[in-house]
């Protein structure tokens, strides 16, 4: 199976063990099953050879980063025999983290690879690298093969203390594990002692492929796994299941189809609990599969689920016949390699591919194999990328499917809801909020959004009320305009009137769905939760026949006091939009035609944290057409050199962004502050930066921040404010 980019930064932990006369080894390892850590042996002994007594995993680039004990279940350190491998159980189940396919590939024909650890000289993890393959190694007394590797970070040599245990990685899995530093006899001008001196940059890998001749190392990593059959219910799809349900329950997995629900048991519920604990998504994708909208639901479901933690492990089958796919089905599945199912004749063919997929998630067959052919990349449209600011709407080749999409079209399944989605400025709401009004237009659903931010300047309060009164009047102009109503015969007097509105409109236009984007920005007026509150109260005097859908930028417990009374928090709470992930920029740059090396995402994703609008922004910059050139695409000399210059000068008023920057600052400058003791944001965003400890105040401030998307913050309930990024570290790092 093609190995998915975004699970790898979640795979790697930084290895920590501790010695039976004490001290401590370092190394790194990565999981090939939940709980199953693959790593070098000689990284759990000290140098004298003795064994570790225990010790823990940490996985950085996880949502849960804390050290985790282990305990060693397999163990072989042979390296006469090119052996140096251990298998670590971990004490439970790491959240957000992924599994790492191990594939039986011969390096040597696939120069095309990469790896990434945990070197002791850098404390920031994981750390990208690249290479070469400068030739095999014998190891005679056993007859195998190891790999001589060169490691590089962007073009230096890699610092290799740490990096044991590291995975090799080509598109299809690990097909090596980073062993030991070579090194090379010295002997000095005009004779005398040779002296042992470290090979440049030279490392020996253990070849995945040695693995599959160990029984002991396979029943390590084995185990049985949760399958989700997903399919139309009907033949000849519902024969194939059939059959692959059995030849999975036989080799002892735990197999679902919906037949399995039990007659009163909530079905979305069940489904949605059951793809939860999938370790394995299998989608049979036919013509007619394609038009059900409860298999589209399923893998919604599964996609958001693999983006979240890396499982389950998409396996589709499909119908070659299948050219393309629908828009939604391909953003989810269209880039995985698939088992080919035409119909009964290919059953058999296909139960094994699924089988083989399954049951060798580590390791694949190491039967030579045509590789997978990576996806052909669309005709390079530079100027498109660069037109791609602000909110994208829908059928835009570089809006990013994300998980909470798919939450939010779930939520919109109800006859009437209530949804919420929050996320600082810039991530991404308003370009969901029109691919939700899409939908609705689809199914023939009334809908109106209106968006805040075009209303101008707020009118102001009088003392009498009479700003809030203007502001309904102008809001219900928008709203019956939008809907092409007459406007009502008098002024607006109370938000009872807007009330009386909204319902007269319901009674022609049943199950309306209302989009209120930017609906936080009255914030700045003394009216603020006073109008939430009034959301709140039409929301329940028209609940059964009209839905909601808020788009905030701040945390609801700051826009109202009196959390009973405010609308943003009903049902389930809101979804969230967060940074794309180094993946996400890779797939962006992919759409605009190009293919970028793991080094230069990493460099991106530094220099943006994931910032999904300065994203393309950067995209636009480094994928822009070459010098001299207006019509051809950049080469990939200046694409490096681009990338380099952006992550250094990201945050330099005559670096790329400079122009966001400057218009950020001054964003932020002309923010009232909205208590009379609130430091001004710029300095509260120095002081981050510079790490000094924050006062009472200054933390309320830094709320904002991140409501404008500058920070993140970390921890509850008292938080710790980072900036979200390299590009603003420096920039307001360097202000004085």
């Amino acid at each position: 199976m093609t190995l998915q980019h975004d699970a790898l930064p979640r795979s790697v932990g930084r290895i920590r063990a501790t010695l039976d006369r004490g001290g401590s080894v370092y190394g790194t390892g990565f999981l090939v099953t939940p709980t199953r850590v693959l790593t070098c042996a000689h990284c759990l002994r000290g140098p004298a050879e003795e064994k570790a007594a225990q010790g823990s995993i940490s996985f950085t680039q996880a949502r849960d980063a804390s050290e985790v004990p282990f305990q060693v279940v397999f163990e072989r350190f042979d390296p006469d025999v090119g052996l140096d491998i251990a298998v670590l159980e971990l004490a439970r189940q790491v959240e957000g983290t992924a599994c790492l396919p191990l594939s039986g590939e011969d390096l040597a024909e696939r120069p095309d690879w990469r790896s990434f650890g945990h070197p002791l000289s850098i404390e920031r993890a994981p750390l990208w690298l690249g290479g070469t393959v400068d030739g095999s190694i014998a190891r005679r007394a056993a007859g195998t093969d190891g790999w001589l590797l060169s490691l590089h970070v962007n073009g230096d040599p890699a610092p290799l203390e740490g990096l044991s245990g590291a995975p090799v990685l080509t598109e299809r899995g690990v097909v090596g594990l980073v062993s030991h530093q070579l090194y090379r006899r010295v002997v000095p001008d005009g004779g005398g002692k040779p002296s042992v001196s470290p090979a440049f940059a030279k490392a020996f890998a253990v070849p995945t492929r040695l693995l599959q001749s160990i029984p002991s190392f396979l029943r390590s990593i084995a185990g049985s796994s949760r399958v989700f059959l997903a399919y139309r219910r009907k033949e000849p799809e519902a024969t194939f299941v059939a059959e692959l349900q059995r030849a999975l329950q036989g080799a002892g997995h735990e197999a679902f189809v919906d037949l399995d629900i039990k007659v009163g048991e909530d079905w979305a519920q069940r489904i949605q609990t059951t793809l939860e604990r999938a370790d394995v998504f299998v989608p049979v994708l036919t013509p007619e599969s394609l038009e059900s909208q409860m298999l589209l639901q399923e893998v919604r479901i599964a996609y958001a689920r693999w983006r979240q933690t890396g499982r389950p492990l998409l396996l589709p089958v499909r119908d070659p016949a299948l050219e393309a796919l629908p828009f939604e089905f391909d953003t989810y599945l269209g880039r995985l390699q698939y088992a080919p199912w035409r119909g009964e004749q290919d059953t058999p063919s296909a139960v094994r591919a699924i089988m083989a997929a399954i049951g060798h998630q580590a390791v694949e067959p190491s039967a030579p194999q045509a590789p997978a052919a990576p996806p052909s990349l669309p005709k390079a449209d530079f100027q498109r990328i660069r037109m791609s600011a602000g909110a994208l709407p829908p059928g835009d080749l570089f809006y990013l499917e994300r998980p909470v999409d798919a939450d939010a079209y779930d939520r919109m399944g109800s006859e009437t809801f209530v949804l919420t989605m929050l996320s600082p400025s810039g991530f991404g709401k308003t370009s969901l909020a029109l691919r939700l009004r899409q939908r609705c237009e689809d199914e023939g659903r009334p809908v109106l959004l209106i968006n805040f931010r075009s209303f101008g300047r707020l009118p102001k309060d009088d003392g009498e009320n009479r700003g809030y009164v203007t502001f309904l009047n102008d809001l219900a102009r928008v709203f019956c305009k939008g809907l092409k109503l007459p406007l009502p015969t008098q002024p607006l007097e109370s938000p009872m009137d807007f009330e009386e509105v909204l319902m007269m409109a319901l009674e022609d236009m049943p199950r309306l769905v209302l989009i209120l984007d930017g609906v936080d920005r009255v914030i700045e007026r003394p009216y603020a939760e006073e109008f939430f509150s009034s959301i709140r109260s039409w929301i329940d005097a028209v609940h059964l026949s009209c839905s909601f859908v808020l788009c905030i930028a701040t945390e609801p417990s700051d826009l109202m006091t009196d959390i009973a009374r405010s609308p943003f928090n009903i049902d389930k709470g809101p979804i969230e939009l967060d940074t794309f992930a180094p993946g996400d920029i890779a797939i962006v740059a992919e759409r605009a035609g190009f293919r970028l090396g793991a080094a230069q995402v990493d460099l991106l994703h530094q220099a943006t944290g994931g910032h999904p609008a300065l994203t393309r922004q950067a995209l636009a910059y480094v994928l822009a057409p070459g010098k001299g050139k207006p019509s051809a695409p950049p080469t990939s000399a200046e694409i490096r050199d681009r990338v380099a210059f952006l992550h250094e000068q990201c945050g330099s008023l005559t670096g790329p962004f400079s122009m966001s920057l400057k218009a950020l600052l001054s964003r932020i400058g002309s923010i009232p502050p909205q208590l009379p003791d609130q430091p001004k944001l710029v300095s509260v965003m120095r002081k981050i930066v510079h790490n000094r400890t924050l006062s009472p105040a200054e933390a309320r401030a830094a709320a904002a921040l991140v409501t404008l998307g500058l920070v993140r913050a970390e921890g509850r309930p008292a938080p710790r404010f980072v900036a979200l990024n390299l590009a603003y570290a420096q920039f307001f790092g360097a202000l004085t």
